[in-house]
């Protein structure tokens, strides 16, 4: 994940943030600034100051998402890095129909894989499972 310093103050994160490779880790520079990437656990931070994203808007991205990999050919992805409040609109969506999802959960974070139907490949953001 890309961050700029107004980021880094909200996240609460500067150069002495430690890293934990391969769980947590910023790319720093030969002096050990923070070049502006966050990799694995280390983009917790900042997430954790994000503003909270509607369902509804999550939904629209998913279908955004799924609709752009059919057309690609692409029918099945994985996210291996959901917490618990981005399984609501994964799951609402597999209620309405329009994504077949499995969901795997580990400890604290989760895993979401969603298989499309390559013959509901449209630009429109509704599937049938």
């Amino acid at each position: 994940m890309w961050f700029n310093t107004l980021a880094m103050e909200a996240a609460g994160v500067d150069r002495s943030f430690k890293d934990n490779p391969p769980e947590a880790f910023f790319d720093r520079t030969k002096d050990g600034d923070l070049k502006g990437v966050a990799n694995e656990g280390a983009v917790n931070p900042f997430i954790y100051v994000l503003p909270p994203i509607d369902t509804e808007v999550r939904k629209i991205a998913i279908m955004k998402l799924v609709d752009e990999a059919l057309e690609k050919g692409v029918t099945m992805y994985g996210d291996a890095y959901v917490f618990e409040h981005d399984l609501k609109p994964y799951e609402e969506l597999h209620k309405e129909g329009r994504i077949r999802h499995h969901n795997s959960r580990l400890r604290w974070k989760s895993r979401i894989n969603v298989a499309m139907n390559a013959s509901q490949a449209t630009a429109k953001p509704c599937l049938n499972s």
